[in-house]
């Protein structure tokens, strides 16, 4: 996979996301049905070239497109890796569409695990979900703008099992005074 960074708004719609997926797979799929054409048009060539030879003897060799067995693996791996990275972005913004008030847009950072950036190094907190312990990586980033003395927050939504107090001091401690809700979604 590379390492473009996606910034894009969460699709919560089941109709959405299903026609966001056919993207990428009609993009793998249709040098496939290329390939198919080809050796479909080189058999009818094949069965035909004796009559155009009967008839233009000076005809010459049959004009065959022929893709090598590389030339269709190198087209197939990159395929794959393309519609793989594809269908990875997308799935990191669907949503389940009883979230859509969140109107959630979500930075997408691939990473391979093999070349993890010491930059940008994936750190983990523990959080506890349905009284099971998880480990939730993340990764730290400056979201303030240069131009800008604070994030432009209104407000904030907790979720369900998030206590509101905790959330409320940290705004405080940096100047903000906005409301807090608690979500109304259920956790599942």
């Amino acid at each position: 996979m590379d390492t473009s960074v996606t910034l894009a708004p969460c699709v919560y719609g089941k109709e959405k996301q299903e026609e966001l997926i056919l993207e990428p797979l009609n993009r793998f799929i249709e040098p496939l049905e290329d390939l198919q054409k080809e050796r479909e048009r080189n058999y009818a060539i094949k069965k035909t070239w004796p009559i155009v030879q009967s008839i233009w003897p000076d005809a010459g060799e049959p004009p065959y497109a022929i893709t090598r067995a590389a030339e269709i693996r190198d087209l197939l791996v990159q395929g794959t890796k393309n519609m793989s990275r594809d269908l990875f972005v997308l799935a990191s913004q669907f949503k389940n569409p009883k979230f859509e008030e969140e109107h959630e847009w979500r930075l997408v950072l691939p990473r391979n695990k093999k070349k993890d950036s010491a930059r940008l190094p994936i750190k983990i907190r523990k959080d506890c979900w349905n009284s099971v312990q998880v480990e939730i990586p993340y990764v730290e980033l400056e979201l303030q703008a240069a131009d800008a003395d604070r994030l432009p927050i209104v407000r904030v939504i907790v979720g369900p099992r998030c206590d509101a107090a905790p959330v409320e001091a940290i705004l405080k401690r940096h100047g903000y005074d906005v409301p807090i809700t608690p979500s109304q979604v259920p956790v599942r």
